[in-house]
């Protein structure tokens, strides 16, 4: 089977799911049964999902999504030794680590969120997540990713929606700032 066919006889699985009708908990748990056998197999990863953007440390791939927003799967590819920034979701998400290996640190948000583009956020541990692994997350969830791989790590994210529709944020801890995130798609 190509690549492009792996790639779809994974999305068409998750579709079954439908999502829009499930809490996230419950997605959480059907999305990460399948995801789990999708993450093992290198079978369906083309080469392009190889390469990342140096400038950013990362490039993500919007794989799919429904026409509602819903659904939406991602591929990121992430530069070794690279730490992308604490952010959020707001949205449920499973991911899945297919290359290499991300440790993920969790942070805490310790300020009320009352003051618009302040945020104070320290760390509150750390998840290492080896290939074949998955990691979930709740939609407010804070987490920074980084490979601690010497060579790219690639993971397959599924949300319940995309992340440039759901009014996300990214954190600066030094300078206790909340900003909009969004992310720019290969």
């Amino acid at each position: 089977m190509t690549p492009l066919k792996c790639l779809a006889k994974c999305i068409a699985e998750l579709r079954t799911l439908e999502v829009q009708k499930h809490d996230n908990l419950t997605n959480i748990d059907r999305v990460s049964t399948i995801l789990k056998r999708w993450i093992i197999r290198k079978d369906w990863l083309e080469e392009k999902y190889y390469h990342y953007d140096a400038a950013v440390g990362f490039s993500s791939w919007l794989l799919h999504e429904e026409p509602d927003h819903t659904l939406a799967v991602n591929l990121v590819a992430w530069q070794p030794g690279r730490e992308i920034v604490p952010h959020d979701h707001k949205t449920w998400a499973v991911v899945g680590n297919v290359v290499g290996i991300e440790k993920n640190n969790f942070w805490k948000r310790i300020d009320d969120g009352s003051k618009i583009g302040y945020a104070e956020i320290e760390k509150e541990k750390e998840v290492i997540v080896p290939a074949g692994e998955l990691i979930t997350f709740l939609p407010n969830d804070i987490h920074s990713v980084i490979n601690l791989s010497d060579g790219v790590a690639i993971s397959l994210h599924v949300y319940g929606k995309n992340l440039n529709y759901t009014n996300r944020f990214q954190y600066d801890p030094d300078n206790k700032t909340a900003k909009p995130f969004i992310v720019n798609f290969n």
